[in-house]
């Protein structure tokens, strides 16, 4: 997913799956869904959270940074706030998930979207 999807083909070449904002008519837009405190539509650089929800609005998975934890996952904060320009999260190793970010990511600064490696 991807804020702009025309700006995220410019830079990497290819789509994104989703848009969060109507850039590109090709692309399906996300919806928001929830009303919890801070809930919009753009990631913050120093503070923030990702969510995955099912149909029914239940939780899947989520992916936060800085702050405190929430919804039960701890923060990614091995990061001077805010995020580097063109800097990402990146899950290593990409098969595990232990609801704490600080042990499941790392900064990457060469992101590759919608490419898994490393095991």
């Amino acid at each position: 997913a991807a804020a702009c999807a025309t700006s995220f083909s410019t830079s990497y070449g290819k789509n994104p799956d989703y848009e969060w904002t109507n850039c590109d008519a090709a692309v399906p837009d996300l919806t928001p869904a929830g009303s919890w405190d801070g809930f919009g539509m753009a990631m913050g650089n120093t503070s923030d959270e990702a969510m995955l929800l099912n149909g029914s609005g239940v939780r899947v998975d989520s992916a936060a940074w800085g702050g405190a934890s929430r919804a039960g996952v701890t923060p990614f904060t091995d990061f001077e706030a805010p995020f580097s320009s063109g800097a990402s999260l990146k899950r290593y190793p990409p098969d595990t998930d232990r609801d704490d970010c600080s042990r499941d990511f790392y900064t990457s600064y060469s992101p590759s979207p919608g490419v898994v490696a490393g095991n």
